[in-house]
């Protein structure tokens, strides 16, 4: 980086902090992974697949309604609270909580109000008849309850509370299936609304709950409503919603296109490889969403310190992410038969090459959150665009030559493409990749060559002999490379172990 180097000791404290975070909150959502799974088998046992139709929809609608009412404020939100934390300015602070909470009611109200006015034509246009009417509109107050959570939850995620903000999601993530759960033992079908009215509400409340211990100053009777800062909500928001419809729009062409060529066994074997291949690194850019963007927004005025947040996130997300990428090619021909059937053969190279591709977004989204911190509402919706049209061309010039494969080779191309543009805009701003993210990029690179060079080239038993012995090694690399840059001991580590088995074995 062309800046001085800091001390040791803030960089070991920043790696911790980023595995902390990663750790918390990935764990959270593995056991939300677990309970909706649980939840999802319990309904379908009760409800039907007619029941679960109808609920798939429900929820559809209220998600995309949820979407347009909040205007992107449950990121912009939480980069205007940390920015105006990290300059110690209590009036400023009162000022932004003031401001954002009351868009967030007048959007929450004006949401609850056109859905519910549109309610006979979201219930035309979704069921084909208006039976579903009321439903929709009682459906309604989900908006409301859903754009509370957010701003309670965006306080905790701005004042860098991760611990409270793991113990939300673990919490309400029960709390919302077991409401759901109750609703549809005493109501059966008919409780599908009150389900999801109430799961909404629950949330809304634990949300408040958690959200008590911010550290923000309360608004008083003196504090003023800020334009300026509403509009700036409502521009990086709206950047984010942005950013969101290019992204759909994207997978909608990419889908088409699959389906015209390869018929829709082609788009099967599509879905079930994009499927599989982002759900390991999903949890790191979660946990990039959740932690890092409050972090970098909070000292977004200082080039120096958000230079050197930036090389260590993608450091640590490389590093973090690397295993699960070779895992994942190393065990395509197991976990397709597994997730699916032996029908899906053909989706365990896509698969493999999918995976080389999600490697790239760990690559990007860090510089990718600098840009929405700084509200450059051009280069983020440019670069968006790049990404996706290198993605569909790229699809339609392959598919006809790689078959299958094509879909996974675009995204490799659009993900390396997107991460080089990216790279390209942080140079300008004075930017360059740290040692440690070359390390670690070069070795990615080199460890998946070889994963897949051993996995197409060797006989199936030997090739995933092979490629576990490389996953073995290279998971030890980064393993010793994260605890070096944290100044992680084995010692220390047994330590800790310890104290948390003494502590567990006092609460039995």
């Amino acid at each position: 980086m062309n800046v001085p180097a800091e001390t040791a000791a803030p960089q070991q404290g920043s790696y911790r902090h980023i595995l902390k975070a990663t750790s918390l909150l990935g764990g959270a959502s593995a056991i939300n992974m677990l309970v909706s799974m649980a939840r999802a088998k319990v309904i379908a046992l009760i409800l039907g697949k007619a029941g679960v139709g109808v609920m798939g929809m429900y929820l559809s609608v209220s998600s995309l309604a949820t979407s347009f009412a909040s205007l992107g404020l449950n990121y912009s939100g939480v980069r205007e609270l940390a920015e105006a934390r990290g300059t110690g300015d209590d009036e400023r602070m009162k000022r932004t909580l003031l401001t954002f909470r009351r868009l967030t009611l007048l959007l929450a109200v004006a949401g609850t109000a056109v859905l519910t006015l549109a309610s006979p034509w979201v219930s035309e246009a979704s069921f084909g008849n208006g039976q579903h009417t009321v439903a929709i509109a009682v459906l309604a107050l989900t908006i409301a309850a859903n754009l509370m959570t957010n701003y309670f939850i965006a306080t905790i995620q701005a004042a860098g509370q991760v611990e409270r903000v793991a113990s939300y999601s673990v919490v309400s993530g029960v709390g919302g299936a077991l409401v759901a759960i109750a609703s549809f033992l005493i109501w059966r079908r008919g409780g599908i609304v009150t389900a999801l009215v109430a799961g909404a509400a629950v949330q809304a409340l634990l949300a408040w709950w958690f959200s008590r211990g911010a550290p923000f100053p309360a608004p008083d009777a003196d504090t003023m409503y800020s334009r300026e800062i509403a509009s700036r909500l409502i521009q990086v928001g709206g950047l984010v919603v942005g950013i969101g419809m290019l992204s759909s729009f994207g997978h909608i062409l990419v889908r088409a296109i699959v389906i015209r060529e390869a018929g829709e066994a082609g788009a099967g074997i599509y879905q079930s490889a994009y499927g599989l291949s982002g759900m390991y690194a999903q949890y790191i850019l979660g946990a990039m969403g959740t932690d890092y963007l409050p972090r970098v927004s909070a000292v977004i005025s200082d080039a120096r310190a958000t230079f050197r947040m930036v090389n260590e996130q993608t450091a640590v997300a490389l590093l973090l992410g690397l295993p699960g990428v070779l895992g994942t090619i190393v065990m395509a021909p197991l976990l397709i038969p597994f997730f699916y059937s032996r029908e899906f053969g053909e989706a365990v190279p896509v698969l493999q090459l999918m995976a080389v591709g999600v490697y790239g977004r760990l690559l990007a989204w860090p510089m990718g959150f600098v840009l929405i911190s700084r509200n450059e509402a051009r280069a983020c919706l440019l670069l968006e665009m790049l990404y996706n049209v290198t993605q569909v061309v790229t699809l339609w010039l392959a598919l006809p030559l790689l078959g299958m494969r094509a879909t996974g080779v675009a995204l490799i191309v659009a993900n390396a493409v997107f991460s080089l543009a990216y790279y390209r805009e942080m140079a300008k701003r004075g930017m360059s990749w740290s040692r440690e993210v070359w390390q670690a990029l070069i070795l990615g690179v080199l460890s998946m060559v070889l994963a897949l060079a051993t996995s197409w080239l060797l006989p199936p038993a030997w090739g995933i002999f092979t490629g576990s012995v490389l996953l073995l090694a290279v998971g030890m690399i980064c393993l010793r490379h994260i605890a070096s840059s944290a100044d992680i001991t084995a010692t220390g580590l047994v330590r800790r172990l310890q104290s948390l088995l003494r502590l567990c074995g006092g609460n039995v």
